[in-house]
């Protein structure tokens, strides 16, 4: 009697494993399906394809020109990948961009446009320079509010591909006071040594030579801060000794 029962417990035990089995078949087969399904509506379903695109960071360019040239309106969200939008965008005259999906049908970009950041004399003209540092061939004639520079080597002139910002200083000038409020109306680098800028109702900035260029930069975005907030009428600010700063007053 004691092995029949014996028998019967292991020949129990092998009907639940084979239940137990199917069961996690079923379940399996249950959820690959859900996937399956779900994955088919969101690539080829209409809800999925992309709607709107918000644009942010826009100065200069027409916000429908970049949607247009997003190329992504009416495109499904999930296969639209990032990389094709860069792509698209690439060909526009931008600094840098941010793109981010908001599902189920919204694309946001945030922009950074290569604006002109500053003009150089050519002869008896103005080529102007994008936030590349780039010298472009093309001339303007209105230099209103476009900041000059003087000093930069005439040959970048000539070199397509070179940019002043292939020189640390001047990278490191622009850097400070594109993060900073203040307003740049013509750099002076024609002395290294000597390097001199002219703010607005042209307020002088004096930095001297490129030793400790960097924290020169930030006392002054920190001095031009204070004398605004404080209402001070200053017109020469000399930062060309960082331990004695000096400003003058009218």
């Amino acid at each position: 009697m004691k092995q029949v029962k014996k028998r019967n417990y292991k020949k129990n035990k092998r009907k639940d494993k084979k239940k137990n089995s199917g069961f996690f078949t079923v379940l399996l087969i249950t959820f690959v399906g859900i996937i399956l399904i779900s994955s088919f509506f969101a690539f080829t379903h209409d809800f999925f394809n992309i709607k709107t695109i918000n644009i942010t960071g826009i100065k200069y360019l027409q916000e429908d020109d970049v949607i247009k040239k997003s190329n992504i309106i009416g495109e499904n969200i999930f296969l639209t990948s990032k990389k094709s939008i860069e792509k698209n965008l690439i060909k526009e005259n931008l600094l840098d961009f941010k793109i981010e999906k908001k599902y189920p049908n919204t694309v946001n970009i945030e922009i950074v446009e290569n604006t002109i950041i500053a003009c150089i004399k050519n002869d008896d003209n103005y080529s102007y320079i994008d936030g590349l540092g780039k010298i472009s061939n093309k001339t303007i004639e209105n230099i209103k509010n476009i900041p000059e520079i003087n000093g930069v080597d005439a040959n970048l002139l000539k070199n397509n591909d070179a940019s002043i910002f292939d020189d640390k200083n001047i990278k490191i000038i622009f850097k400070n006071i594109n993060e900073s409020n203040i307003n740049i109306e013509k750099y002076d680098l024609s002395d290294i040594n000597d390097i001199v800028l002219y703010g607005d109702d042209s307020i002088k900035y004096i930095i001297g030579n490129t030793n400790k260029l960097e924290e020169k930069m930030k006392l002054l975005k920190d001095l031009v801060e204070q004398i605004s907030t404080d209402d001070i009428n200053a017109y020469i600010i000399n930062v060309s000794n960082i331990d004695k700063p000096l400003v003058k007053t009218q």
